[in-house]
């Protein structure tokens, strides 16, 4: 193996060559999970302080939007749910309660595509 020259430039081996990047569509969904996830630890630090730290799991939902004859139906306009189709996300933070109790805490928080709360619910 040979060694580098001393003052040239070069590409480390840590660098990823081009083939194995992570393609974009990938950086697109984790920056969408990963601007989800902080609405959700938002609303759980707001609510639920004993859950502050914790690094919540997060799964993953599509939803399909219902078909134009069933639209048709209903009376509803199919640009009306434009808004409301795409992904959902649910994440769950689990700790422990304060002392004295010391009883696991779990709380559930679902994020819609427009990173908007859609349901919150807590173990009691």
């Amino acid at each position: 193996m040979m060694s580098k020259q001393r003052g040239a430039l070069g590409r480390s081996r840590t660098t990823p060559r081009d083939e194995r990047r992570v393609p974009p569509v990938v950086d697109a969904e984790a920056a969408r999970i990963a601007a989800a996830r902080r609405v959700a630890a938002r609303f759980v630090n707001d609510h639920w302080p004993e859950l502050a730290g914790v690094v919540p799991t997060v799964t993953f939902r599509h939803l399909n939007p219902p078909s134009p004859e069933l639209l048709q139906r209903a009376g509803v306009d199919p640009a009306e749910l434009r808004a409301y189709g795409g992904a959902v996300y649910t994440f769950t933070f689990a700790g422990m309660r304060a002392a004295p109790e010391g009883a696991p805490l779990v709380a559930a928080v679902t994020v819609d595509g427009q990173h908007r709360i859609v349901k919150a619910s807590v173990t009691r």
